[in-house]
């Protein structure tokens, strides 16, 4: 299944002794591989200390990782205007030396 993140962005498998430059695509000559895979990487996600969505499901994983984005934000520049107005800032210095390169 893909997820919202990657769109039409399908599942690719490589043989990489192969296929080092990852030209050919495997995964629609071999969808079991691809499957197992997938069910793998979901059970890994959805396990361990870095456990984002109880089934490794992308799209949870991806809304949980923005939230986590949305609070870190929200705490260091938002909730501290200072922070902020620091940052800002620095910004605008490496702006002004862009600039003046």
């Amino acid at each position: 299944a893909l997820n919202r993140t990657f769109g039409s962005y399908g599942p690719q498998l490589f043989d990489l002794e192969s296929d080092p430059a990852e030209v050919t695509n495997l995964a629609r000559t071999r969808p079991e591989e691809v499957a197992r895979l997938d069910a793998l990487l979901r059970a890994e996600l959805g396990s361990g200390e870095n456990r984002l969505s109880p089934d490794g499901d992308p799209d949870a994983i991806d809304a949980a990782a923005k939230r986590l984005q949305q609070a870190t934000f929200l705490e260091h520049f938002v909730r501290d205007a200072s922070r902020l107005r620091a940052q800002w800032e620095r910004l605008l210095r490496c702006d002004a030396q862009v600039a003046a390169a």
